[in-house]
């Protein structure tokens, strides 16, 4: 009797075609990553915006909006763990923060923090995708309003820390023409 996996001759190549994959990219690609990631090691540089205030704020409204989900449509443990979106919705929290973690605690935070805005992201969008899910638009409200807060009072109202005409930081209202600006 054939195994079914390898016994047509097209399965025998694929699988010759993915052991030739995963034999190039140990030899070729694993010497690089690793000489970069040793070189992100070695730099002492790292970025502290995941764990500040306002991204930790932003979480417990995420959180208040998942509780508040759950309370509504009474959903317990068991539907939870047996819907895909919550449990990508737990990894991509759990992801987040450990990398907070990370960076907090200073274990490898080069390089840690460099997966932040991607691991945010898809948490995000996850969290969005959850809301949907449950038909739960309303306690999206919290985390909305608490963004526009941010952006509209600590952003763009607060501009008379940034020097603007004077080093064309992020977020200055234009004071000049495109081609009067210094880079």
């Amino acid at each position: 009797m054939r195994d079914r996996a390898t016994g047509s001759p097209i399965n025998r190549w694929r699988l010759l075609l993915a052991l030739g994959v995963l034999v190039t990219l140990v030899v070729v690609v694993a010497p690089r990553a690793l000489e970069k990631m040793a070189a992100y090691a070695a730099v002492s540089f790292f970025n502290h915006y995941s764990v500040t205030r306002y991204v930790q704020r932003l979480q417990w409204t995420l959180a208040l909006g998942v509780a508040l989900t759950c309370w509504r449509r009474r959903l317990g443990a068991m539907q939870l763990l047996s819907c895909s979106l919550s449990r990508q919705l737990a990894l991509f929290s759990l992801l987040f923060l450990l990398i907070q973690a990370s960076v907090e605690w200073e274990w490898f935070p080069q390089l840690t923090f460099r997966f932040a805005d991607g691991v945010g992201f898809f948490l995000l969008i996850t969290y969005l995708a959850w809301i949907h899910r449950y038909q739960a638009y309303a306690f999206l409200l919290p985390a909305l309003l608490f963004t526009l807060h941010y952006w509209l009072f600590e952003r763009i109202l607060n501009t008379e820390t940034l020097a603007c005409g004077a080093n064309d930081s992020f977020l200055c209202i234009p004071d000049r023409w495109p081609w009067q600006v210094r880079y």
